[in-house]
């Protein structure tokens, strides 16, 4: 059975530092994936992801298990707070991402019509979360890319409590949403004016 995150930190406190090595691998890809989508450099992102780990095996011997926080959430709050260092360092011009949007590769089990629909959707979502506020971006992230607990978002922003997260994610969820819904209510429009047009020719 593998061993928790406490199991592993308890060692690492009591003098075994060579299994610290062990949290680095389980969550360096997590920590890695957040940092990279609001630091738009790979070396700058890989860097600051890679200084998450140096802080917290720095601080490890300080480290107490919280109630209901994970030690991922722990290590995504050093990663905020890195990256909202970085990204106070950087002129408005280097803030936004360039398009850099691949489709995933088509599934088997999918038609073209399919994947491309797929496609479509996730660019839609990119778009909408583009606009949006960073915050909004990052409790949408924690909440739904990374599946963390209101509790550990809460931890990972700094957020006053579980309420505070709760009602900014409610007003994130919505904004995104009404973006997403604004391409269908043109394209309605557009298609009903398109009948009303064929009506008059007829």
């Amino acid at each position: 059975m593998m061993p928790s995150d406490e199991e592993i930190i308890r060692q690492v406190q009591r003098g075994d530092r060579e299994r610290f090595g062990e949290l680095h691998l389980r969550h360096y890809p997590r920590v890695r994936r957040y940092v990279s989508r609001f630091v738009f450099d790979e070396e700058e992102a890989m860097d600051l992801a890679l200084e998450v780990f140096v802080r917290a095996y720095r601080s490890v011997d300080s480290y107490e298990t919280q109630e209901r926080v994970t030690y991922l959430a722990y290590l995504l709050r050093i990663a905020q707070n890195l990256v909202t260092d970085y990204r106070r360092r950087l002129p408005p011009s280097q803030l936004a991402p360039v398009d850099e949007f691949e489709p995933e590769a088509p599934a088997a089990r999918r038609s073209f019509g399919e994947e491309l629909a797929a496609w479509q959707t996730r660019r839609r979502v990119q778009w909408a979360m583009s606009q949006v506020s960073k915050e909004d971006q990052q409790v949408l992230t924690l909440a739904y890319v990374e599946e963390l607990s209101r509790q550990e978002i809460a931890h990972v922003l700094g957020k006053p409590s579980v309420t505070a997260v709760t009602t900014q994610l409610y007003r994130a969820t919505r904004r995104v949403r009404a973006l997403l819904e604004e391409p269908k209510a043109s394209a309605g429009r557009e298609e009903q004016q398109a009948s009303e047009s064929q009506g008059r020719l007829r």
